[in-house]
C-alpha cells in the first residue's frame, strides 16, 4: 500500500487522482473527497438551472455552500436554495423557513403563537411558545417604539408601512428563536433582519444611475421597448424618416423607458430596488447585461 499523502496548508490540486481524503464526520461534505466531488457536481447542476433564484444561477460555489447548509439541517437542497439570500456577503433565509424549522424541530411543544395589544392596529406584539422539557412559557415582546427607534420603518421598500401586523409576527418570532434556540437555524439571520441592518435608501429614479446602468445593446433595448406604451397614432399622410440624419427616428429606435420607470414598475409588483439587488446578488451599480435582461423579463411578466 502506498503511503498516504501529507495534507498541508497549501491549496491542494483537486484534479489530482492521488489525493483522497476520507471523512465520516458531520462536515464530510467538505472534507471527504468523494462527497465533496459529488456535492460539487450537484451544485453545478443547480447553478446551471433556470429554476433557482438569479443570485445562484452560474454561482456554483455559492450553491455548494447552501448545499452544505441544507445537509447540516437535513433539508431538501432545492427548498433551501429557494429561500436563501445574500445581503452584503451575509447569507440569510426567509422568515417563513426559519419558522417552519423551529415549529417542526425546535424545543417547543406548540408552534409559535402571537398576542397583540390591538388586533386591528397593533402597537405591541408578543411571540410565545412552551418548552417541551419543562412546560415553561418563553416569549418575546416587540413594541412599535422599537420599530421607530431602529428606523425599520424608514428602509426602502419597508413592509412595516404596508403589512405591520405580519412584520410584528415575523420579527418578534425571530427574536424569540434567537434568544431560545438559535441552533435550529444555525444562527443565520433572516432576509428582513439583514435588510434592516444593511439597508440603504436608494433613489430609483436617478437619471445618473440610469445612464450608468443601461448598456446600449440591441437585446436589452428590444426587451425594454416592450414595456413602453404604444405610441399615439400618426396623423394621416405623416411619414417618419428613417434616415440616419433624422434625430427623431434615431430616438425612436433607441428610446425605451428609463431605468427609473422600469424599477418603479417592478416596485409596484413587490420588487423594490433593494430586494432586486438581493435577488441578483450584487449592488445596482454592478449590474450588467444579464441583470438588465432579467429586469425586462420581470416587467413583462404578467403573473
Amino acid at each position: 500500500m502506498e503511503p498516504e499523502k501529507e495534507i498541508t496548508s497549501t491549496k491542494p490540486d483537486l484534479t489530482s487522482k492521488e489525493l483522497v481524503v476520507h471523512d465520516q464526520g458531520q462536515f464530510a461534505t467538505l472534507f471527504d473527497t468523494a462527497r465533496f466531488n459529488q456535492g460539487w457536481r450537484v451544485a453545478k447542476a443547480f447553478a446551471d438551472s433556470k429554476m433557482v433564484p438569479a443570485h445562484f444561477q452560474g454561482n456554483t460555489a455559492g450553491v455548494f455552500v447552501v448545499l452544505h447548509m441544507a445537509t447540516r439541517m437535513e433539508l431538501d437542497p432545492f427548498m433551501v436554495l429557494q429561500n436563501m439570500y445574500m445581503v452584503h456577503g451575509k447569507p440569510g433565509m426567509e422568515t417563513k423557513l426559519a419558522l417552519a424549522l423551529v415549529n417542526t424541530r425546535g424545543p417547543f411543544v406548540n408552534p409559535i403563537a402571537w398576542e397583540f395589544d390591538n388586533e386591528e392596529n397593533p402597537k405591541k406584539c408578543t411571540a410565545y411558545a412552551f418548552l417541551k422539557t419543562t412546560g415553561e412559557k418563553r416569549s418575546y415582546t416587540l413594541e412599535w417604539d422599537t420599530v421607530v427607534k431602529e428606523r425599520w420603518l424608514d428602509k426602502d421598500g419597508s413592509k412595516w408601512k404596508t403589512l405591520p401586523k405580519l412584520m410584528f409576527m415575523y420579527r418578534s418570532a425571530i427574536f424569540l428563536i434567537r434568544t431560545v434556540c438559535p441552533e435550529v437555524i444555525l444562527g443565520l439571520s433572516t432576509f428582513d433582519e439583514l435588510q434592516d441592518i444593511n439597508g440603504e435608501v436608494v433613489d430609483v429614479s436617478s437619471v445618473e444611475v440610469a445612464a450608468k446602468l443601461i448598456p446600449q445593446t440591441e437585446k436589452i433595448k428590444e426587451k425594454i421597448k416592450r414595456c413602453k406604451k404604444p405610441p399615439a397614432p400618426e396623423a394621416p399622410g405623416q411619414e417618419i424618416s428613417q434616415d440616419e440624419g433624422d434625430t427623431t427616428g434615431a430616438e425612436t429606435e433607441t428610446a425605451g423607458p428609463g431605468l427609473g420607470e422600469v424599477l418603479t414598475a417592478l416596485e409596484a409588483k413587490g420588487w423594490p430596488l433593494q430586494k432586486l439587488e438581493v435577488r441578483f446578488g450584487k449592488k445596482a451599480k454592478d449590474w450588467g447585461e444579464k441583470e438588465l435582461s432579467m429586469l425586462a423579463d420581470m416587467v413583462n411578466d404578467n403573473d
